[in-house]
């Protein structure tokens, strides 16, 4: 079984890995051409979830320059899936200009090759949202979780993003 890796415990690590020597993280990806991820997303807070989104953008860049081609998977369940929407109608509107800026982070990401995402129906349905606004970029799946089992079935490293 593949480890599975918190997005929030390598923020504190981000200043050492940004002043690291490029040669270093490059010796971790020799040999590999492809690199395949889930990101796991349960966020709840929309503020939180757009420096999120951003930070896998960063990523995706990073694996590029390292020659690895990236496949991402981002699955979205739990309060969450309120966020990528076409509408704000299931959104709070204390929180309207912060989705505005997850849906802007999803727009860069979604539009990348090799990117892709899934949104909970189960997690829709049982929070009431609508899942005709959903973004029409992105899937909903019957069950989200059942995604990343299957894909790290298929070799994915999984990601969890609280």
């Amino acid at each position: 079984m593949r480890p599975h890796l918190t997005l929030a415990g390598l923020l504190p690590l981000l200043p050492s890995i940004a002043s690291a020597k490029p040669a270093n993280a490059r010796q971790a990806s020799q040999g590999i051409d492809e690199e395949k991820v889930v990101w796991d997303i349960s966020m709840s807070e929309p503020r939180m979830l757009a420096a999120r989104l951003s930070v896998i953008k960063e990523t995706y860049d990073d694996l590029g320059e390292h020659g690895v081609e990236p496949d991402m998977v981002l699955t979205f369940h739990g309060k969450t899936v309120r966020y990528p929407t076409d509408g704000k109608e299931d959104v709070p509107l204390e929180t309207h200009a912060q989705v505005d800026r997850v849906n802007a982070a999803l727009d860069q990401l979604l539009a990348l090759e090799g990117a892709r995402g899934e949104v909970c129906g189960r997690a829709t349905r049982l929070l009431g949202a609508d899942n005709d606004d959903v973004r029409s970029d992105l899937e909903v799946v019957r069950n989200s979780w059942i995604s990343v089992i299957d894909y790290e079935k298929q070799g994915y490293t999984v990601v969890d993003v609280k």
